[in-house]
């Protein structure tokens, strides 16, 4: 069996509420966020993911899954977040998932303040002021130079195969990729390209990881204009591989371009024409997109 068909295969054990729980850990990684919001002269705690409205129906599609949280826009109309702010649902519902499937991206130095936050927060033997004092010494403390997730710190880039996608599930990287990836299609008048991308400000390593995941040859760049590290692949054989692997696995509107992104690869030397018409509409489908 290749070894990208025992990734596929790793996980079909799991029941759908254990695949969603790492698929959110994946889109947290990727555009989620744990806050201690100071509000007058106390504290709050907020989980929140962010989507612009052309994305909504996923936040609704989270809320539906949790079963808690609200769902809002902005003022603008152009941005829309889920949230949850009530400390019972967050160790009810959120401290279980995030305990059990860690984050990997640097965001696990947030969630562990945040939860830290939260049992400053819930000890009654505490007066209000030592409270404040105390998570104002939290939110004080900057994330470390070079900061590596718990998760992923004790693989490096020999590790075995077997080894990194032990931490790194299929349903994690869908999560990720539902908020991280990019799925390119460009019809040029000479030449059609077809091509995946993953951007991230800070954790190199982790796209360093996610590269020997799915067998992308290419090597992880940073973008000195854009002040991001880049994993990209026009492979075709890789391409192919991402098509069969994350396939009826997506849930907002990247499954929709994931579908279009396969029927493009599927026509682009039989079909001309038909590549044109989707690289079109991907243009007007209004989502965030990466240049290289």
């Amino acid at each position: 069996m290749r070894e990208n068909e025992k990734y596929k295969n790793k996980l079909n054990m799991l029941n759908e509420e254990e695949k969603f729980k790492l698929w959110l850990v994946g889109f947290t990684d990727g555009d989620g966020c744990f806050s201690i919001v100071k509000s007058g002269g106390t504290f709050r705690l907020q989980f929140s993911l962010s989507q612009s409205t052309y994305n909504l129906r996923l936040l609704y599609y989270i809320k539906k899954k949790l079963g808690y949280g609200s769902v809002t826009k902005d003022s603008k109309g152009i941005g829309a977040a889920f949230r949850i702010t009530d400390r019972k649902v967050l160790n009810k519902v959120i401290f279980p998932i995030f305990d059990k499937y860690p984050l990997l991206t640097r965001k696990f130095f947030n969630y562990e303040r945040f939860k830290k936050a939260y049992l400053i927060l819930e000890n009654a033997q505490l007066t209000t002021e030592i409270k404040n004092k105390m998570i104002e010494e939290l939110r004080s403390k900057e994330l470390p130079v070079n900061y590596v997730s718990p998760a992923i710190s004790h693989l490096n880039k020999e590790s075995k195969y077997e080894d990194i996608v032990n931490v790194i599930s299929v349903y994690w990287l869908v999560g990720f990729i539902e908020a991280e990836g990019h799925f390119g299609v460009y019809a040029y008048p000479k030449r059609i390209t077809i091509d995946f991308s993953i951007a991230q400000k800070l954790d190199e390593f982790l796209l360093f990881l996610i590269k020997r995941t799915l067998h992308i040859p290419n090597n992880v760049n940073y973008s000195k204009t854009r002040n991001i590290y880049v994993l990209y692949t026009n492979n075709s054989r890789v391409i192919e591989d991402l098509i069969d692997t994350f396939r009826g696995k997506l849930h907002g509107m990247k499954s929709l371009e994931f579908k279009l992104w396969s029927v493009a690869n599927y026509y682009k030397k039989t079909n001309v024409k038909k590549v044109h018409q989707i690289s079109n509409i991907f243009s007007k489908l209004g989502r965030r997109n990466y240049k290289k």
